[in-house]
């Protein structure tokens, strides 16, 4: 019985890794920071290196931070946590559960805050292809 309990919590623990793998949030996350940062490669001069400067990097990793933060906590941690009660409940139908994540209908129902960002990525066949492999 003890060991059925760890094993069923174990793979409670790498669901999670699955989750944090799925292709689709590789899409989605490459998506949203690409919206807000920008890259320039340019030599910095330490002139150049100020006050505001500093304050402009931290600004866009602040935003980016926060975004996979909320990301991250209403889409699978929180969600897979309910829905399994941390490893002590069997999902009925898993295999179901992996293929609606991160679909539109999943990520509306998890209220996900940047869900109107990225309409045209989550009707693209590339997206709604892309799946987990077992």
């Amino acid at each position: 019985m003890r060991q059925r309990g760890m094993n069923r919590v174990g793979r409670h623990e790498l669901d999670h890794i699955s989750i944090g793998s799925h292709p689709r949030l590789t899409l989605l996350a490459t998506l949203l920071v690409k919206s807000i940062v920008t890259i320039k490669r340019r030599r910095i001069r330490i002139t150049d290196v100020n006050q505001r400067w500093a304050q402009e990097r931290s600004q866009k990793s602040q935003q980016v931070e926060a975004m996979q933060f909320k990301h991250w906590s209403s889409i699978t941690t929180n969600a897979w946590i309910e829905l399994t009660r941390h490893g002590a409940r069997e999902l009925d139908d898993r295999a179901r559960f992996f293929d609606r994540l991160f679909l539109k209908e999943n990520l509306d129902e998890s209220k996900f805050t940047y869900l109107g960002d990225v309409l045209k990525l989550l009707d693209s066949p590339d997206y709604r292809n892309a799946t987990l492999q077992f």
